[in-house]
């Protein structure tokens, strides 16, 4: 399945709830696969992440956490937002929401999920 990395990105604590709960074993197993597809895909962005911050901040500047100045923002929000947008191949059927039994999630982690998540 191709999913954008934003997707990846705004379903991460969602993904977490989820394999905390009780799962039939070939459903965990399988999500938990694609847990951690999905923690090297957010790991690669992080990377990128960091490395924008850096084009766009003074490279003197030693502090751990450095803020893009204002007049910058634009820009890095510009290119951060096309990395958003990537898509990348992850090898995942989506799950039948059968499989996923009586457990209980939020509406917002089932908005979050939905692009995982095959309704009947």
């Amino acid at each position: 399945m191709k999913l954008k990395l934003s997707e990846i990105l705004s379903m991460r604590e969602s993904l977490i709830k989820l394999v905390d709960k009780d799962l039939p074993v070939k459903t965990a197993f399988s999500l938990s696969k694609f847990i951690q597809k999905c923690n090297e895909e957010f790991s690669a962005l992080e990377k990128m992440r960091i490395k924008l911050v850096n084009q766009f901040t003074d490279p003197t500047d030693t502090t751990e956490k450095k803020v893009v100045p204002v007049e910058s923002l634009p820009d890095f929000q510009k290119q951060f937002t096309e990395l958003l947008d990537e898509k990348v191949e992850i090898d995942f059927d989506k799950l039948p929401i059968e499989e996923l039994g009586n457990i209980e999630l939020s509406a917002n982690d089932l908005i979050r999920l939905d692009p995982i998540i095959q309704s009947t």
